[in-house]
């Protein structure tokens, strides 16, 4: 139908249709029926009450696959969470590249490293010495009263 628009063709799925819905309702209400003559009064209440709710289409908890690595099953939501940390870490290590990459960018970054040092200005004794609170307060009385990163006054 989709795909010629025919109106022979929509008349065919629009019945096609209208079959499954009475096939599955009739299946919903056979089903539901069924359900109430098997009730007695030793029926378990929760049980009751679940399927009521599944009839109503309300599912009350999601399943979570099962979650398997190096022979291990998850055994909840936590240690399923660390596992795919696991192996994720396991997946973006150095240990998945080739020797060679890894002994190239180890000598680029140490060449960086060192560059970077080398421009390095030595650090000034007087950053690092403790502040009285009259000297905080002065500091904060002289800013001036905007956000971070403001330019207006």
């Amino acid at each position: 139908m989709e795909r010629t628009w025919l109106l022979s063709d929509i008349i065919i799925f629009k019945r096609c249709r209208a079959r499954a819905r009475r096939v599955i309702l009739e299946a919903k209400s056979s089903s539901r029926r069924q359900f109430c003559t098997s009730l007695t009064s030793k029926t378990n209440l929760s049980k009751v009450w679940k399927v009521i709710k599944s009839f109503s289409g309300h599912r009350s908890s999601y399943f979570i696959p099962t979650l398997h690595a190096q022979g291990i099953s998850g055994k909840n939501k936590q240690h399923k969470s660390n596992m795919f940390a696991n192996q994720f870490a396991l997946s973006s290590s150095c240990l998945n590249y080739p020797p060679r990459f890894v002994n190239v960018t180890l000598l680029i970054q140490t060449r960086l490293l060192r560059n970077a040092m080398s421009h390095m200005t030595p650090i000034d004794p007087h950053l690092n010495q403790t502040f009285s609170i009259n000297e905080l307060l002065s500091a904060i009385n002289d800013t001036k009263n905007t956000t971070p990163g403001n330019i207006c006054p």
